[in-house]
């Protein structure tokens, strides 16, 4: 089947410094559209989880949350990977071409040491070469030293 895989070569990384990813979408047999699926990469900073509030026995839903009502919003990124650069004559190397989607990007300069950061890696459903109809996300934590 189908795994979305997230890589670096490395798990910590100064501000400022540029991490390259690689990204892909295996398991999608040679020349099919699943070879050409580069995900979304985005660098959040995880949000601290609240601490669960106490559940009253026997709630029958006068009091509290609706059942089925949205949780705490996704973090927003603080960066987006981007593809990396191509070599003079126009092409990707053929280092990055055999290997798989090469993307980079840049730790923000302001973010300070011992920071736990996560890469995280999406593909929604609805993608071209995306054949299990559901959204593919993978994440990787990095720190920054």
């Amino acid at each position: 089947g189908l795994q979305l895989v997230l890589a670096t070569n490395s798990d910590t990384y100064s501000p400022g410094a540029t991490v390259p990813i690689y990204a892909r979408l295996s398991g999608a047999t040679a020349g099919s559209e699943g070879n050409d699926v580069v995900p979304c990469v985005t660098l959040q900073q995880p949000q601290p989880v609240p601490a669960p509030a106490a559940v009253p026995q026997q709630n029958h839903g006068s009091a509290g949350e609706a059942p089925g009502a949205p949780g705490p919003a996704p973090a927003s990124p603080i960066a987006v990977a981007t593809a990396a650069p191509a070599s003079a004559d126009g092409s990707a190397s053929s280092k990055q071409s055999a290997a798989g989607p090469v993307l980079t990007l840049t730790i923000p300069s302001g973010v300070a040491h011992g920071t736990h950061l996560r890469l995280v890696a999406f593909i929604p459903a609805y993608a071209k070469g995306n054949t299990t109809g559901k959204d593919l996300q993978v994440t990787l934590d990095i720190t920054v030293r």
